[in-house]
């Protein structure tokens, strides 16, 4: 149909000239219309990205300027509740401050004992044993643990505590 006129395809379609010019005339405008649609969208899809970036470049600003940053990478924190960035630099939180504060495995130890006693038949009988030592009062002495396995929390370890790598 590329080359021919109106009433060359009204002809092979069988319609008049006219009817040509209309369909032509609307499939245009409608294609007009879909293509000043699209821009429209994709522009403020594209206005919307940069307010965001906008807004999250002020959130990082605000939380430099408080001292709100990732105890575990340094990033700034864009949540008000939250103690590290994301979920990573989370479970490395938690590692490292398990390993940190020292009471942290005792309090483990005893409530792992608590649990073993509140169901004592689903376990064996050393582990009930253990368990009642641990709540008596003269509890065993606490397990000494070999040396920290080398990840990035016994790193922060090594780094808060002033050792050598």
């Amino acid at each position: 149909m590329e080359g021919e006129n109106f009433s060359e395809i009204a002809r092979d379609f069988g319609i008049s000239r006219q009817a040509v010019q209309r369909r032509i005339a609307r499939a245009a405008t409608t294609r007009q219309r879909r293509r000043a649609a699209y821009a429209q969208i994709r522009r403020a899809d594209r206005e919307r990205s940069e307010a965001e970036a906008a807004r999250l470049q002020a959130l990082e600003d605000a939380a430099r300027e408080a001292g709100r940053l990732c105890p575990i990478c340094g990033k700034p924190l864009l949540r008000e509740a939250a103690r590290t960035c994301g979920g990573e630099c989370s479970v490395r939180w938690r590692s490292a401050r398990y390993r940190l504060d020292p009471d942290s495995h005792e309090r483990h130890r005893i409530a792992m004992a608590r649990t073993i006693l509140r169901r004592p038949e689903t376990r064996t009988e050393a582990e009930v044993d253990w368990a009642r030592r641990m709540l008596s009062d003269d509890p065993p002495p606490p397990n000494r643990r070999g040396p920290v396995k080398d990840s990035v929390a016994s790193a922060i370890v090594r780094e808060v505590r002033g050792e050598a790598a």
